[in-house]
């Protein structure tokens, strides 16, 4: 998280730009920690490579996106959205 002061206005231009986006209302972009299992380097195994790092990270970052996507969702009476 120690350079998420440098992506997320980066992520926030990049969003900004899309032109599905830019009729929206107002995008918000917020950084969470994604933790990881000890996958990345098992006792007594070998290390992860890192095409297998980037796709879980890429999954595990999929599923918290799904979830809170989900949570909102829910907190959005009828006929709102």
């Amino acid at each position: 998280m120690e350079h998420v002061n440098i992506m997320l206005p980066r992520v926030a231009e990049q969003l900004g730009a899309l032109p599905q986006l830019k009729l929206a209302r107002t995008v918000k972009v917020t950084a969470q920690a994604i933790p990881l299992e000890s996958a990345l380097m098992e006792s007594g195994e070998t290390p992860m490579k890192l095409e297998e790092q980037v796709q879980m990270v890429a999954d595990r970052a999929t599923e918290m996106i799904k979830l809170q996507f989900v949570d909102k969702t829910r907190l959005i009476p009828k006929g709102d959205s």
